[in-house]
């Protein structure tokens, strides 16, 4: 019968398919027409079958590939790893054969030009972390039974990590690619557009204009025609095919490492093959990148450095994964270091954040100011917020509130110890505020003022 192909079943297999003798098509009017012909398409019970026996049967082999000389846990550490506010200790480790699996793609671009790539992604199938391929993966004389070295195993989120891991690879290729063609429909569009042009515009010139009419309108109908075919012509069509799949094993080392930092530490799990000696690069908590550099911030996060916030003041740090009051996130106004919640001066008026370095709580009001809001008393040299500075004496609350006391006061016989210009002095007025106690001298051709601070020390005089 023709589109009728008779197959007879070797007898190991007429179990499986239950039946000695096929006959089969590939064209459903014809399965509809014979009576047992059996459509072979996809989908259609037979080819179910069939899929379902093989699969059944054969050997997946798998590669298996020698370390080289051994090395210590800490060389290889030191050689991969660098850290930042923390202190690396190896705590424990297991060597063990890892499976990876080798996935390989052909990829096929095609628009008015066919291109075809081959695509090699070796993934860890525990972790789902790229392993850079080696020209060893692909000997042939490393193939061994699949039984003695791995059991079976879901492949599906290996196989869906690679997929993933090739798209990011292609996808330059394939947008250079569609640029491309992009350009060349751009230049026979135009090409198109203008070879019309040229065949409307001598149709306008004819004598007789119903004819012409016709013309320009038949000529517009094939050009749209030839510009859609055009944009089919330089069109990409993108196909990917799963072309092998190798199972290779490898000798790898699982380490535990003790990160221990200025306040919580962290225990985190490492692994690298014995044939590279490489470790992958652990991903940031806060914003999941790589990184060859460790930082550990004081919450116990693992923080690249774009990621880690440092207090300028107090060193603590912290990053985005950290609780949002736990953060370092102020800047100072004045000079943009960065600042924890218990060094971020808030001025009192209304002019931002700033450091304890460039703010100044008034001794006399309590207010915090920042710079442009401070003012120095004229006469005890003191730093004031504005409001307590009057601009037309240039002098402090505190300054002009003295009053006189007695030479033997308290705070004149401090200032009489610790000063050698107190002895020349007879009459004494004193003043205190939240800071300093003012105390100035006077005699009959000169005055002098003394700072003492809270303590009695004197701080200044002038």
């Amino acid at each position: 019968m023709p589109g009728v192909v008779r197959y007879e079943i070797p007898p190991e297999r007429r179990a499986a398919l239950n039946a000695a003798v096929l006959r089969v098509t590939f064209d459903p009017a014809l399965a509809e027409k014979y009576d047992g012909v059996e459509l072979l398409t996809p989908g259609s019970l037979l080819l179910d079958r069939i899929i379902e026996d093989a699969s059944s049967r054969g050997h997946h082999c798998v590669a298996i590939v020698q370390a080289g000389d051994e090395s210590s846990e800490r060389e290889v550490l030191a050689a991969n790893l660098s850290f930042r506010n923390a202190t690396p200790e190896v705590s424990s480790s297991k060597r063990d054969l890892v499976p990876y699996m080798l996935f390989t793609f052909r990829i096929t671009l095609i628009t008015d030009e066919k291109t075809e790539l081959l695509e090699t992604v070796v993934l860890n199938c525990d972790s789902l972390r790229e392993h850079q391929v080696r020209d060893m993966f692909f000997e042939e004389a490393l193939a061994l039974p699949e039984e003695p070295l791995t059991g079976k195993r879901d492949i599906r989120p290996v196989y869906v990590a690679a997929c993933e891991e090739m798209e990011k690879r292609i996808g330059a290729v394939v947008a250079d690619c569609r640029e491309s063609a992009r350009g060349r429909l751009t230049e026979e569009e135009q090409r198109i557009k203008d070879y019309f042009a040229g065949l409307a515009r001598e149709a306008q010139v004819s004598k007789y204009p119903e004819q012409a009419k016709a013309a320009i309108e038949a000529y517009s109908a094939e050009e749209r025609k030839r510009l859609e075919e055009a944009q089919l012509k330089y069109s990409l069509d993108a196909r990917v095919r799963l072309v092998g799949v190798r199972t290779i094993m490898v000798p790898t080392v699982k380490m535990a490492v003790l990160l221990t930092g200025r306040k919580k530490g962290r225990e985190i799990e490492l692994q690298y093959d014995e044939v590279s000696l490489e470790i992958p690069p652990p991903r940031c908590d806060a914003c999941g990148t790589e990184m060859k550099e460790l930082g550990l911030c004081d919450e116990g996060h693992l923080v690249c450095g774009e990621c880690e916030r440092k207090c300028a003041v107090c060193d603590r740090v912290s990053c985005q994964a950290c609780a949002e009051n736990l953060r370092v996130s102020d800047k100072c106004a004045q000079c943009g270091r960065l600042l924890c919640e218990l060094h971020a001066v808030r001025d009192d008026f209304g002019l931002g954040v700033y450091c304890p370095d460039h703010t100044t709580e008034c001794p006399s009001c309590g207010k915090k100011a920042s710079g442009s809001f401070v003012a120095r008393c004229g006469r005890c040299n003191q730093r004031y917020c504005f409001l307590c500075v009057a601009a037309k004496e240039k002098s402090c609350g505190t300054c002009r509130s003295l009053t006189g006391v007695s030479a033997d006061n308290a705070d004149v016989a401090r200032v009489k110890s610790q000063s050698a210009f107190a002895g020349k002095f007879g009459k004494w007025k004193a003043a205190r505020n939240r800071k300093f106690t003012i105390v100035e001298g006077r005699a009959m051709l000169a005055k002098r003022t003394f700072v003492l601070d809270m303590e009695g020390q004197l701080v200044w005089e002038g």
